[in-house]
């Protein structure tokens, strides 16, 4: 399963990334994730877009209460634990090493040990000649619920990087890396996912694995006969990692949906009413985390006095 989860992520990822280097001509600010605002040529009335959603009917009342009952059961509060703070000048000191390259991490995944200038963007940036601790946005807070601060950094463009210290091995882990400018945190143990009218949701527990996530989207399309506007919203049912329900799926409620290849998951499409109403406290907690992580993030001088 998890497997599925890194393969989705990071198709949609090397498309989004590929978009957004064509689009973008500056980097995009870390922490402003995109409210679906749909990106397509649509003022351009000679055009005809076309969706691979507007051909399916929408679902019908049983499937949407389903649909609502799972999302209601969601836990979207925005919360930065800061942990334990009588512990953080030693977990400061330690991560004050690690960032001067005295000590190596621990790629999880891989289980390679790698110095911080000689990993992933880092790298690059030493090869670019740019490579400045003063130049990254560090946020310092509880992210994976032990009560002991974990160490994000970010370019506020292409990564974010989180690591943790466990003390009593002496040991610095790469808890998880996110390299694209659409993943941003959202508080303890929580993440989200915004770009290219796509957003997700995602639960992780405290090794950094997905806990569940749901994925939805916009399409926007060209009426070939009216020539109007309009748009398909699609949701999925959150998805639990260890408890994986797409086959509990009755075939009723398949035959509603469509199922994405690419992700593996079924897509359901609903109105733009309901779509309001499903994601409406995930959006509002987008805005809450963009305020609440500014009290966890700060310069590399204002963290570690240097």
């Amino acid at each position: 399963m998890r497997n599925r989860i890194i393969a989705s992520l990071f198709t949609i990822v090397i498309v989004s990334i590929l978009i957004f280097m064509i689009q973008a001509s500056s980097r995009k600010s870390y922490n402003s994730p995109q409210q679906s605002v749909l990106q397509t040529s649509l003022n351009n009335t000679e055009n005809i877009i076309i969706s691979k959603y507007q051909k399916v009917d929408y679902v019908n009342n049983e499937t949407y209460s389903k649909i609502k009952s799972a999302y209601n059961k969601l836990n979207f509060n925005v919360s930065f634990n800061l942990g334990n703070v009588e512990e953080y000048g030693l977990y400061k000191k330690q991560f004050g090493r690690l960032l001067k390259n005295e000590v190596v991490f621990i790629e999880k995944q891989t289980g390679k040990e790698f110095y911080l200038n000689e990993y992933g963007f880092f790298s690059i940036d030493v090869d670019l000649g740019i490579f400045d601790l003063n130049n990254y946005t560090y946020y310092f807070f509880d992210i994976n619920g032990d009560e002991n601060p974990e160490l994000c950094i970010s370019d506020n463009a292409s990564f974010t990087y989180v690591f943790k210290y466990d003390k009593d091995l002496d040991q610095f882990t790469l808890w998880q890396r996110y390299e694209t400018p659409y993943i941003f945190l959202m508080g303890t143990k929580k993440n989200g996912y915004s770009g290219n009218a796509r957003d997700a949701f995602f639960m992780l527990n405290e090794e950094g694995e997905y806990d569940y996530f749901i994925w939805f989207n916009i399409e926007g399309y060209r009426d070939s006969e009216s020539k109007k506007d309009s748009y398909c919203f699609m949701v999925t049912l959150p998805q639990y990692v260890n408890q994986y329900n797409q086959d509990e799926l009755s075939e009723h409620m398949k035959e509603q949906a469509v199922f994405d290849e690419n992700q593996e998951l079924y897509f359901f499409r609903v109105t733009e009413k309901q779509y309001k109403y499903l994601t409406k406290d995930y959006f509002k907690s987008v805005k809450i985390a963009r305020e609440a992580i500014k009290k966890v993030t700060f310069t590399y001088k204002e963290l570690f006095g240097t």
